[in-house]
């Protein structure tokens, strides 16, 4: 028995000087050995990462992208394009409105966590944006709709990160240029038959960093156009001169959308002569219905007419 409180009370004293040591340590500035709590958001993961500075300037410029990624309190999932991808990116589109800007970039953020390990072949994820993501695994290869993971599972406080080497495009935001929305409506054809004729044209329509609007003329309207001439059985019939002056008739050097429209409105055409809109009795540019509005391209916005417009002298 003896023993035994002999041992307790050493192992009392032990404690009490290890403590009283502990505390003289801390008053000496001795540093907690405990890693600390990671604090940062993710918007001060990505503004340290060198591979990411492009994502951190564009996001600078919309507040609400910004306060989502440094909230503490959020929950996200962020998939980060490189430099790099912002680098090809802004080659294909380099007339992005805000709006469109913001949209993408929301439509990198999920709403959760989502780690590495979470992601499965053929998941879908939800984005901010509103629209799904969806993931493709092969192995080791992980892919975010056409992009690949490039690196996983930067931590945040309020969620993770993931590098992809692709900027990621919503189906809200216009890919195609409006030469290949002409040549992939077969209600066009003769239109891109025309325009194919002269290569400044199809140089205007086809360049990514045009900003224009087209009243495109249907195959019904450019078959009217050559019935109304017994001298026309195809557009071959029709000179150079007449038919470029046509063509520029129909194409503004300014994007113009259906809002943008209003009754007696005149707009200088490429060839240098005014068209005049009418809204009366529906939408229309001279003598032409306008069918169909707003179809947005990369460079530009196309309305569909039902007739070939004729130019005036400028």
């Amino acid at each position: 028995m003896a023993l035994k409180t002999f041992n307790f009370k050493l192992l009392m004293l032990l404690s009490i000087f290890i403590v009283f040591t502990a505390c003289s340590d801390d008053d000496d500035g001795m540093v907690d050995p405990t890693p600390p709590i990671e604090e940062n958001s993710i918007l001060d993961i990505i503004s340290g990462e060198d591979d990411l500075s492009t994502l951190v300037t564009v996001a600078s410029g919309f507040p609400d992208v910004v306060d989502a990624l440094n909230n503490p309190d959020a929950e996200l999932t962020l998939f980060a394009p490189t430099n790099d991808a912002f680098t090809d990116f802004l080659e294909l589109y380099p007339n992005l409105t805000n709006d469109q800007i913001e949209e993408i970039l929301t439509f990198h953020v999920l709403a959760s966590i989502e780690m590495a390990a979470d992601l499965s072949d053929g998941q879908t994820l939800a984005t901010l944006q509103g629209e799904n993501l969806i993931v493709s695994i092969d192995g080791a290869s992980v892919m975010i709709n056409d992009a690949n993971v490039t690196e996983v599972d930067l931590e945040a406080v309020n969620g993770v990160i993931h590098k992809i080497d692709m900027v990621l495009v919503p189906s809200t935001v216009p890919t195609q240029t409006i030469a290949e929305i002409a040549v992939g409506n077969e209600d066009f054809s003769l239109l891109v038959e025309a325009v194919t004729r002269f290569d400044d044209l199809t140089a205007a329509i086809s360049s990514r960093e045009s900003q224009l609007t087209v009243f495109a003329p249907t195959n019904d309207a450019f078959q009217a156009l050559l019935d109304s001439n017994d001298d026309w059985n195809s557009l071959d019939d029709i000179s150079d001169d007449l038919l470029k002056d046509v063509l520029e008739f129909h194409v503004a050097a300014e994007v113009i959308a259906s809002t943008d429209l209003s009754e007696g409105q005149e707009i200088t055409m490429l060839n240098g002569a005014i068209a005049t809109i009418s809204l009366e009795n529906g939408a229309m540019i001279e003598n032409a219905n306008i069918s169909a509005a707003d179809i947005f391209a990369v460079n530009g916005v196309v309305h569909v007419i039902d007739m070939v417009i004729i130019p005036h002298n400028p």
